[in-house]
């Protein structure tokens, strides 16, 4: 048997496991879901999230300040139903990493 695979059709697979899981990741946050959050993450130290608001920008790397810094979230927040729409502008993959 033999299977040929053209690469836009395995990069557009891998965008979308891509973007499942960042859609796993933002469920189980706003749902208070810890063992669904952490299931989304690599335990690495180059795991890094941002975000940036009217109050500036901030930054985490590594998973075990990760973990640390939603440590309390996880255990005061009340889970949120809110309606997360994503709109992809890019995704870009690059060995072991990604940029969505």
């Amino acid at each position: 048997t033999l299977a040929i695979v053209s690469l836009p059709v395995v990069a557009q697979k891998e965008q979308d496991l891509i973007k499942a899981v960042i859609e796993k990741e933002t469920q189980s946050f706003f749902r208070v879901d810890r063992k669904g959050w952490e299931e989304s993450w690599l335990k690495t130290p180059y795991a890094y999230w941002s975000y940036s608001d009217s109050t500036g920008t901030s930054y985490v790397e590594g998973w075990d300040q990760l973990n640390k810094t939603f440590d309390d979230y996880f255990k005061t927040a009340k889970p949120n139903q809110a309606r997360i729409t994503n709109e992809w502008v890019e995704v870009r993959v690059y060995g072991n990493g990604a940029y969505a």
